[in-house]
């Protein structure tokens, strides 16, 4: 029971971050994926400290589930090449600025959620 228990939590939760994602990008025209990725990783960092305490199936719905879906690294990976063959510059700047905010947003996450313990 256990098994399907963390399933059903990545499915449930996995909807819901899918859903959140689509909308956002609905209404940010440009910088949408930026900004949800950049968001997902302090959310990741942060969950991860604030969540140890839950049940291991649900925090893996919530984390695997609700980040991993929300989060969108093929949407990164595709509008960085179109970026990068409209203007190289620009594509290795949204490159760039995607891992090095992201690394430092999901530390920064880690960090909030070990002082608000």
């Amino acid at each position: 029971m256990e098994v399907s228990m963390k399933y059903l939590y990545v499915c449930i939760f996995a909807f819901i971050g899918g859903a959140l994602r689509y909308e956002i990008s609905m209404l940010v025209d440009i910088g949408g994926t930026l900004a949800v990725n950049l968001a997902g990783a302090f959310i990741l960092g942060l969950l991860s400290v604030k969540l140890m305490a839950l049940d291991q199936n649900l925090r893996t719905g919530i984390t695997a589930g609700f980040v991993g879906s929300f989060t969108t690294f093929s949407t990164f990976s595709k509008e960085s090449i179109e970026l990068l063959q409209t203007t190289v510059w620009s594509g290795i700047g949204y490159i760039a600025v995607t891992i090095i905010f992201g690394v430092l947003l999901a530390y920064a996450g880690m960090k909030v959620g070990e002082v608000t313990q």
